[in-house]
């Protein structure tokens, strides 16, 4: 490997061998301008081989993924990062899982060059195998050359399947779509909605705009994230307090059955998502209606203690009466002593001493009930906006596999029926993760990677509906909230991409 100085970066892995790890180096300006050097030479190697392998006819797609990735951190991040320290300490302070991170703010830039150098070799290495022909690689689908289409559960485009993907909001520029993945985006949710009542001129015009502008870049699917988390300083908590008193959990500010939530929802839709969606053309579209929804009632669960409205509170009373008919009976069951359904509570959080009796297991059932009749109205309304749309939710994976609770209002089933196109939010963790936080590590001493929560996820969508496509909306198999590895073996990477891909 051809470092120089950039050989301080080697250290030992647990298993004894050397590979390129945190850069531990000296961060003087001498160094960060001998390593600048570095980066460029191998930066013009690797081009130079592209150029020999392109005169060949030998595919270069996968290597030009390589010299993206370098010129965007030789050229704008490690240089950002290097000039505003305070910022990227002010980044790694906002997350819990800074204290993990070896590198830090002033190491981070020299680590990014070091990785440059390492990305360029790789490539450089792999070429090489290719000119000398003992590697052959196939080349991929060219998303910019035609427009995709959704054919039962697979896109195609001329007539093969493929797997569109991308990097969520990176930025809308030609080389990076060309390597990084040709989907496309917009954001919109009710904090959209000035005073008035009405879509701000501003935020209509930026989300038609860059949707418009998307779909003439060929960009496709898509995906409008529609978001339910509201500001604390935004007008509807200062003027409607009651709506977010209660209820309200993570993701999800606003209580779902308040009816003032449905009416600005319902403005959203008429006067953004719907010039929006015009605005696509005929680009395949998914509505993401909702982003990781969970709506926990047992004490320990997140945000539990927010509990519920008096609006959910008089639901679960009417659903009460139509399951059992009689107080009496509900009395009997639950050893209570109400006069009517009027009286009719639930201790929330709900103490973990109910759960296996009648009471827990009503109040979940419900919670799911009360959730799915949320889902449905979304839904309907967006089909009503656009009826060739397809409707989503993001589910986490995690939670079918390694939850020992049934609290949340998620019903897997109900959900992955109803939307257009099911989908989740999955994880994989390969062995030597520096750290891991997940809920189960029983894994450990039994396989090289945690394949299990995607896998079984992705295989429960499938059996229920088989010819629905599955959209994996935030694929964590490099990184994830829960863990880090900061030099992952290329044989986990295959593997994690592998397993995603056979699922669909």
């Amino acid at each position: 490997m051809r470092w120089g100085v950039a050989a301080a970066c080697l250290w030992l892995a647990r298993a004894g061998t050397a590979f390129a790890g945190v850069y531990q180096g000296p961060v003087d300006e001498a160094t960060w301008q001998r390593m600048l050097g570095e980066v460029d030479s191998a930066r013009e190697a690797l081009a130079e081989m592209i150029a020999r392998a392109e005169a060949q006819g030998i595919p270069t797609e996968y290597a030009r993924v390589s010299l993206v990735t370098i010129d965007l951190f030789r050229g704008k991040f490690a240089p950002w990062d290097r000039a505003h320290p305070a910022e990227v300490q002010a980044m790694y302070d906002a997350k819990y899982f800074s204290r993990h991170d070896p590198v830090g703010p002033v190491r981070l830039p020299f680590d990014e060059l070091a990785d440059c150098i390492e990305v360029a070799d790789t490539a450089m290495a792999e070429l090489e195998r290719q000119l000398q022909g003992s590697l052959r690689l196939v080349r991929p689908p060219d998303f910019s050359a035609d427009d995709i289409r959704l054919v039962g559960a697979y896109y195609r485009l001329r007539g093969r399947v493929v797997f569109p993907s991308y990097f969520f909001w990176h930025p809308f520029e030609e080389d990076l779509m060309q390597a990084y993945g040709r989907s496309g985006e917009g954001y919109l949710a009710v904090t959209d909605l000035g005073p008035d009542g009405h879509v701000r001129s501003w935020r209509h015009d930026a989300l038609v705009d860059l949707i418009r502008r998307q779909a003439d870049a060929r960009r496709a699917p898509i995906q409008f994230f529609l978001g339910h988390v509201v500001g604390e300083g935004a007008w509807q908590r200062l003027a409607h307090p009651k709506v977010f008193a209660a209820g309200g959990r993570l993701f999800t500010d606003y209580d779902i059955d308040h009816p003032l939530v449905r009416e600005w929802l319902e403005t959203l839709f008429a006067e953004q998502m719907a010039p929006a969606v015009a605005a696509c053309g005929d680009k395949p579209r998914v509505h993401m209606m909702a982003n990781e929804p969970a709506f926990p009632m047992r004490e320990g669960g997140v945000q539990a203690e927010n509990g519920v409205s008096g609006w959910t509170m008089t639901k679960f009373r009417a659903w009460l009466q139509a399951k059992y008919g009689s107080i009496d009976a509900v009395n009997q069951l639950y050893g209570t002593a109400w006069g009517d359904f009027g009286e009719a509570t639930m201790p929330l959080p709900m103490p973990l001493s109910l759960q296996g009796g009648a009471r827990w297991y009503d109040w979940c059932r419900f919670n799911m009930d009360r959730v799915n009749e949320w889902f449905a109205w979304l839904h309907e309304r967006i089909h009503a906006v656009d009826p060739d749309g397809k409707t989503h939710v993001k589910l986490m994976g995690e939670r079918s596999v390694h939850f020992e609770y049934r609290d949340e209002g998620l019903d897997f089933e109900s959900i992955v029926r109803l939307v257009d196109m099911p989908g989740t939010d999955s994880q994989m963790t390969p062995a030597d993760a520096e750290w891991d936080v997940r809920f189960d590590q029983s894994w450990r001493g039994r396989y090289c990677l945690e394949w299990r929560a995607q896998a079984i996820m992705l295989d429960f969508i499938r059996s229920l509906a088989p010819g629905k496509p599955c959209y994996d909306s935030e694929w964590h198999g490099l990184s994830g909230s829960r863990w880090r590895a900061f030099h992952m073996d290329r044989r986990y990477v295959r593997a994690a991409l592998w397993l995603a891909f056979s699922g669909g």
